[in-house]
Formats: C-alpha cells, structure tokens, sequence
C-alpha cells in the first residue's frame, strides 16, 4: 500500500480521496521510482468500516508492483488532503495544453475528448480555489504540503491569486459551454 510520509509523531497517515479523479492526481505525482508512469487497474474493496479505492499495476518501465488504496472519503469535503492547490493548478495547465487552441475545428470523437478535458481543468481549478481562505485572495503558502505545490509558488506566487484561478476558471467554462452548443 502507498501511503504518505510519515508525520512528525512517527504515525502513517492514510490516503483518503473524495473522487476517482482526486486518486488519478494523487498518482500521476507519484510515479514509480524509475520514473516510469502509466495505466493501473483499479477495484473497490472493503475494509472495516470503509470502502477503498485500490489502484494496482506492474510498472511498464522496471516491472515493479505499484499499489495505492485509497479510502474513499465524503465527497462533499472542503477540500483535498492529497493534492494541493499547486498541484491541482499544474493539473489544469497540463490539461489545457493538451487542447487545440480553436475547440471548433475538432471531429466529432476529438470532441467528446476535449469536453472531458475541460472538464476535468475545470474541477482542477475548482479544487484550487477550495485552498484560498474566505477571506484572502490567494492561496497561503502555508496551504500547500507537496513539493512541487511550493516550488511552483516560489517561481511565480502570482499563479495563486484568487482572481487569477477564476479568471482563468472563467476562460475554461466558456470554451466548454461553446464546444458543447456547437455539437
């Protein structure tokens, strides 16, 4: 089982994701140690009292096992335990620049793909913004526990403006409400 770092009393903290898309995050920052990443399988069990996500495969680059359960949370949680806002913003610019820049001249199939896309950068900024306190207008660098979340806001704190994510959150409903009008 994958779990997180140990925490400052030696403890283990458990994995505990609302949404399948929240486990696929979670993994795509964790590659196995050769570097390698790629499709896992994925079942439901139960364990005690709770319902776990168990995500499992054979690395394609050295072979080795990869496993992560993940318990599955309320999916009404404030926010995530296991991506932070860095992440979730890297996420969403992954995504967007995945997509064509003019939406309207995909096929019918590229379509479908890219309003799944944007969906997903869409629930990327969303989860985000979840990490900006009612009242501030960003992000605290104090919110972000990966690496990659605090290096990201050491480059460029601005990313993590408030009223940058929901412009940029803005941009992206648009393109997805004149993609699917246009299907």
């Amino acid at each position: 089982m994958h779990e997180l770092p140990p925490q400052a009393d030696g403890s283990r903290a458990e994995l505990v994701a609302r949404y399948s898309f929240e486990c696929l995050v979670y993994i795509e920052f964790h590659p196995c140690d050769c570097g390698s990443s790629g499709a896992m399988d994925v079942r439901i069990a139960r364990q005690g009292e709770c319902n776990v996500a168990i995500y499992e495969s054979s690395c394609g680059g050295c072979r080795r096992s990869r496993r992560f359960d993940f318990i599955i949370g309320d999916e009404h949680e404030a926010r995530s335990t296991i991506v932070d806002a860095g992440q979730w913003l890297l996420v969403a610019e992954r995504i967007a620049k995945q997509l064509p820049a003019d939406l309207q001249l995909l096929s019918g199939e590229e379509r479908r793909w890219a309003r799944v896309e944007l969906e997903r950068a869409i629930i990327a900024l969303e989860e985000a913004l979840k990490f900006v306190p009612v009242d501030k207008d960003r992000v605290p660098f104090d919110a972000l526990f990966s690496e990659r979340g605090k290096s990201l806001h050491g480059e460029e704190a601005g990313r993590f403006r408030k009223p940058r994510i929901q412009a940029i959150l803005a941009v992206y409903r648009d393109s997805l409400e004149r993609l699917s009008r246009s299907q």
